[in-house]
């Protein structure tokens, strides 16, 4: 009793300084925003000047010119693998740089007035949480466990983002992407491979159903002597009314071959964009959403020019000294 009765004042002891720690944490808040209040207060021009500039600044970044958009598209892989795809996509994530040799444009035979709007291109993993082939996730933060066996990689699925300031050119860029992952050498003979396996595979199917109807036209005119048996009906007498049909037999190639023919009918290029590149109609660099980060950059640029002010002649003979 006295071993429970010492576990429950240490319980209680316990919570006492976590909602102590809770208090005073509240309360170094509190003093933290009243500093920062008389400061502002007693400096309010630099308070503003600091405002004006950022907000200009802000205004001028999110100018209609100056917009950025994000062009979005899900690419369905024939043949090859996500992971050979992203290894090809990180030539084109690496090449915005000052060396025009292994740019952006080039990469791509683009003109430079086209290139020179495209900033940004990368691409990533997509997420399937239900083991059904059906796209969950899209990894954009590259934080998926490849220890997870539950909620794997699609190896048939990859996610492509760029992003543009001029829209009205998405779709010359959204060509040049294309083509310069169907021209990969690896990409088409796995193309080719995984085509010509769909063939053969439809071919191997109308073979069977060929050789099943065959099988039960045969089977049914066979003529067979009278035989008394018994079978899920009950008691039959006669060998007819007993035939099998291979109904099942042939439902069940049908109905393969049907998936293997959808299949093929989607199996164009190795790297296929169903609905093709999608833009985003909210800017990246939206004006409301600068003019926020403006002011609460304007408000810490005001507070350390505040300190400094302050304090300037304390710096001033710390430096002498």
């Amino acid at each position: 009793m006295k071993d429970e009765k010492t576990n429950e004042i240490n319980l209680l002891e316990l919570i006492q300084l976590f909602f102590s720690w809770l208090g005073k944490c509240f309360l170094a808040l509190l003093y933290a925003l009243g500093f920062c209040l008389k400061q502002w207060y007693r400096n309010y021009l630099i308070v503003i000047l600091s405002l004006i500039i950022c907000i200009s600044a802000a205004f001028y970044m999110s100018r209609t010119q100056a917009l950025r958009y994000k062009v979005e598209a899900m690419a369905i892989l024939n043949g090859c693998d996500a992971q050979s795809t992203k290894e090809v996509s990180r030539q084109l994530e690496q090449s915005f740089t000052s060396n025009k040799a292994i740019s952006f444009g080039t990469k791509l035979n683009l003109p430079d007035s086209v290139s020179c709007n495209v900033k940004e291109f990368h691409s990533y993993y997509v997420i399937d949480y239900n083991s059904d082939s059906v796209p969950d996730l899209v990894d954009f933060k590259g934080t998926h466990s490849l220890k997870d066996t539950v909620n794997v990689r699609q190896r048939d699925r990859i996610y492509f983002r760029f992003i543009t300031k001029n829209v009205a050119q998405v779709p010359q860029v959204e060509q040049a992407i294309i083509k310069y992952f169907n021209s990969n050498p690896s990409f088409q003979a796995q193309f080719n491979a995984k085509r010509n396996a769909l063939i053969e595979s439809i071919n191997v199917c109308n073979v069977q159903i060929q050789r099943i109807d065959s099988m039960s036209k045969t089977n049914y005119f066979k003529e067979e002597s009278n035989q008394v048996y018994l079978d899920d009906r009950g008691l039959v007498l006669g060998g007819k009314l007993g035939k099998q049909l291979y109904y099942r037999d042939l439902s069940t190639i049908e109905y393969n071959k049907s998936k293997l023919q959808s299949k093929l009918s989607t199996c164009n290029r190795p790297v296929d964009l169903p609905s093709g590149f999608v833009i985003n109609p909210e800017p990246v660099n939206s004006r409301l959403k600068y003019i926020v980060i403006s002011i609460l950059i304007g408000l810490a640029l005001s507070l350390i020019l505040s300190v400094l002010v302050e304090n300037r002649k304390t710096i001033s003979v710390f430096l002498k000294k």
